[in-house]
């Protein structure tokens, strides 16, 4: 029952507290990137993970039977290295999470890669933006130094501001 799941485990017993799996279907949409555990700046932990099937999931750490929040990372799909799915892994700083994905359409035009600055604030918005570039697919995890995001974009190294995303 656990396979294509987030599982939150008790740390000394190891039992399964809970779980969320993506609802079965003919796709491949396995998890792509590994979860990323932050704390948020109201000190909330939070568990972020990356599905193939282009959508972020944000859970808390505590409680992962259902996402507290869910945004399009991608156009979802089998295949990273055509830029379909999605499997960049998330980064934090400062309490802010930060996660990329490859294809997308952002308003009208179509990306090879974007990145996303998600702020979760109960009961608002949480995406304080979301940009485009055309740089190369993300295929691996962000990083993140004090005064940047590292996006490996195809051959490219992205060093973006965290604050404005460019």
């Amino acid at each position: 029952p656990y396979s294509d799941s987030i599982v939150a485990l008790d740390a000394n017993t190891l039992k399964v507290k809970s779980h969320f799996r993506i609802p079965p279907n003919a796709n491949d949409w396995d998890w792509g990137s590994s979860p990323t555990f932050y704390v948020d700046r109201f000190r909330h932990r939070h568990v972020a993970a990356v599905n193939k099937n282009g959508l972020l999931y944000v859970f808390d750490a505590n409680n992962v039977v259902k996402p507290q929040f869910v945004m399009r990372i991608g156009i979802g799909g089998s295949d990273p290295l055509a830029g379909g799915a999605p499997i960049a892994g998330c980064t934090s700083l400062k309490g802010q999470l930060y996660c990329s994905g490859s294809i997308i359409k952002i308003g009208k035009t179509t990306y090879e890669g974007s990145i996303a600055k998600i702020d979760t604030r109960p009961g608002k918005d949480s995406v304080v933006y979301q940009k485009g570039f055309n740089d190369g697919f993300v295929i691996g995890s962000l990083s993140s130094t004090n005064t940047e995001i590292i996006v490996p974009a195809g051959s490219n190294i992205l060093l973006l501001n965290p604050a404005t995303g460019n």
